[in-house]
Order: structure tokens, then sequence, then C-alpha cells
């Protein structure tokens, strides 16, 4: 079984790599998705050619992902026979590329089950025009994205399925319901299979997601953790299946530390599917952090991940930034000769995104000025809420957070509701300035 160079060295040569030697032919692409349902290992280079379905104008080919509905149970297998004792999922080129194949087909299988891979095949066609070998993985992404939305579950309401995008049905041969059985099928098995496998190489995936980020072929796993998470939705509260006993809390959690190291490396097109994942999750207003940093230098990537995540102003919906800001400060707490300094960069990078935010608020409107009223709230109150839980570091948290700067933004966050005729406005804020206070208080 060939799994290709060490993934670092992978990574590094395709950035190295302005464009691939040779465009695999249809017949290439089609033989190699054929393989992938033999009893044989396949090399790391099969991936590679059918991942050839990425660029123009061979990606009008796309459709071929769907021929003989095996492709992501052959995927999961594959990556069982590769991730054993001695290979974890995230050491080769070999998995990194089995989860690019994966998701491809998992956003064409998602396009195809609402009739709409030839409206996307279209788009392409009309914006590409006569370029030749051109990258289509982010127009899928971002088209795929606002599909997703739509199955969004209303305010108010959560744990909803979304049967439309992922077609939802039982098999009866194993009794467990199946989503996009157009490419094979997934299930909860594969969804726990992929969660741990991802957890126990969670180093190796933040790492390999910085990475990943300077290519131009990665558009993110969006597809991925928006079909594992609903996998988790459509199984909640069911009743065990022929003796197969799901353990919910474990698995919410651990996809909770998951998805949040995901968030952290996500794409600004991911942040409102992202977003929204991580808020669409049982008891999540409740649920503690949890330190997950394996060692001190996957805290390290976790931190530098965060800053950079905060330049680039996440989404201000679901509180978002609060996530994100609270998975990364918990881990802080692993390594305590570092602490102060870390959490100094983090606050200081947290509050600068917060500046941006407040200045882009001008005629934005209520809701999103709620939303962003939710998120500076909810960050002011996982300080306290924090510092309770490590008192002997309560000092220095609030010493490093409670500062000038943080002031002047509160203060201009207090009056720019005053710049509004709108008396909806003051009314939010002031209601929200109740909560910060109480909550400091106690």
């Amino acid at each position: 079984m060939d799994f290709g160079p060490k993934l670092e060295e992978y990574l590094a040569s395709c950035r190295g790599r302005a464009t691939r030697s040779r465009a695999p032919s249809k017949d290439d692409i089609q033989q190699a998705i054929t393989s992938l349902a033999d009893s044989r290992p396949v090399p790391y280079t099969t991936f590679e050619t059918i991942l050839g379905l990425d660029r123009a104008p061979i990606c009008a080919q796309l459709g071929l992902l769907l021929t003989g509905a095996h492709i992501l149970p052959s995927c999961i297998r594959l990556l069982k026979q590769y991730c054993n004792e001695q290979t974890r999922l995230f050491d080769y080129a070999y998995g990194y590329l089995c989860l690019q194949v994966m998701n491809l087909s998992i956003e064409v299988a998602k396009l195809a089950q609402v009739n709409d891979l030839s409206g996307f095949l279209q788009s392409i066609d009309r914006s590409s025009g006569s370029a030749h070998d051109k990258v289509i993985t982010e127009d899928l992404a971002v088209y795929i994205r606002k599909w997703e939305a739509k199955e969004f579950a209303p305010y108010g309401q959560r744990l909803l399925p979304a049967n439309k995008l992922l077609g939802w049905r039982n098999d009866p041969s194993t009794g467990l319901v199946i989503a996009l059985s157009r490419i094979g099928g997934f299930t909860i098995l594969d969804m726990v299979f992929l969660m741990v496998e991802i957890w126990e190489d969670r180093g190796s995936f933040t790492k390999c997601l910085r990475s990943a980020l300077h290519l131009q072929t990665y558009a993110g796993w969006c597809g991925i953790f928006h079909l594992m998470h609903n996998t988790l939705v459509r199984m909640h509260g069911m009743p065990p299946i022929k003796g197969q006993e799901f353990d919910d809390d474990y698995n919410w959690k651990t996809f909770g530390d998951v998805i949040q190291r995901y968030a952290l490396c996500a794409y600004h097109y991911e942040d409102p599917t992202v977003s929204y994942l991580l808020k669409n999750r049982p008891n999540n207003e409740r649920e503690k952090p949890r330190t997950s940093a394996c060692n001190p230098d996957d805290l390290d990537q976790i931190v530098e991940a965060y800053i950079n995540k905060a330049s680039q102003q996440p989404t201000v919906k679901y509180a978002h930034s609060t996530r994100l800001f609270a998975f990364t400060m918990m881990n802080c707490y692993l390594d305590e000769f570092r602490f102060v300094s870390n959490v100094t960069r983090i606050t200081e990078a947290a509050l600068s995104d917060s500046w941006v935010q407040l200045g882009n608020m001008n005629g934005v409107g209520i809701s999103i000025w709620t939303y962003f009223t939710d998120g500076v709230v909810s960050t002011l109150i996982v300080v306290p809420a924090f510092s309770k839980a490590f008192t002997h570091m309560q000092s220095i948290v609030l010493g490093i957070i409670v500062n000038e700067s943080l002031v002047d933004f509160l203060g201009y966050f207090i009056l720019y509701p005053l710049t509004t005729n709108d008396k909806t406005f003051i009314g939010t804020i002031l209601d929200a300035l109740h909560i910060v206070l109480a909550n400091y208080r106690s």
C-alpha cells in the first residue's frame, strides 16, 4: 500500500507546484474511481487522479463521482486499512488525499440530491469561459454553503436534520439511517470512525489545516463536517439499533472539540455553516470547554490559529467569536509557564477584532447589531467564568484583560447606539450591560 510521502513534505511540495504536470483524462478518472471498490489497496496517486476533477474543463465530469454509488464506503474502508496502531490519519499524504476525495464527493452528492449539479456546472462554464486549468474547489464550496444554509433550523429550534440535502433514509439491511446513498451512503458508524481518528491525531489535524490553507486546491472540508454533524443530529435521541449503543454525550463533546479546531482554520465562506454547527448542539450554552491541547507545541498552534482567525473578522452570528476565544483560552491553562503571554496575545487579538467589527456596524441593522452585542457580552462573561474555574489564576486573568484598552472599547460600545435614533438599539445595549455587570459582580 503506497501511502506516499509524509504529509508535511507532500503539502510543502504542493505549495511549490504551480500546476499539475498532466491533467487526467475522463477514462483515467473513471478507472481510478472504479478501483476504489476493489478488494486490493490503492496507492495515494489514485486519489490524486480523481482530484483532477477539481479543474476546468474536466470538472464537467463531476458526475463520475456518482458512478456505482460506492465512493464513500470505499474511502472509509481504505482509511480503516490505512489507520492502525503504527499509522495515524495525518501521517502521510494518503489520509489527506482520501479526505479531499471524500469532501469533493460529498459536495457533488449534495448538489445531485437537490438536482442542482447541472446548475453549478453551468455557473462554472459561464465564469471560467475559455480559461484552462481553473481550480473550481472554492466555487463549489461557496455554492454548496448557500444550499446548507437553506436547511438551518429556524430561530428557536435546533437539531433538525437536513433531509433535502442529505436524503436521509432507513437502510433495511442494517437498520441504520443512511445519508447520500448516491455515493454509497454514510452512517453513524462511519461518523464515529472518522471523528475518533481525527480526535486521536488532533495535533496533526490542526497542523494539516494550517498548512493546507495556502494551497490553491484546498477549499476546506466543511462538506465532511456538515455531514458528520448532521449524522449526530439525525441520530440524537434515537434508541439503540440492533444492539448497537451510541454514546450521545461522548460523541457530541468529542465532535465539538474537533469542529472547534476546524473553525480556527476555516475560510471566511465556511463561517456561516461552521458557526451554525457549533451552535446547533445539545446543551451548548451550558457546556464547559475542556482542554484538548496535546502538549505545549499543540497549544502554540492553537493560539497562532486563533490570532490569525481573529484578524480575519469571523462572523458575528451565534457568538462565534466567543466560542473560538473560549476554546483557545481554555487550552491556555495547559501551559502555566506561558499562560500570561498566551492570554495577553489572544485577548489583544480579540479586542482588535471587536474594534474592527464595531467600525463595520454603521447601517447594518438591528439583527447584526444584536449578534455583535451578544458576542461582546458573551466574551466578557467568559472571563469571570474561567476565573472561577481556575481560582489560583483569577487575579492574573483579570489583570491581563481588564485594562485601559478594554475600557476604551466598552466606552465606544456603550455610546454607539446613541448615534442612532433607533430606540431598540439603546434598549438592546442596556439589557446587555446589565448582564455583564451582574456576572462581574458575582
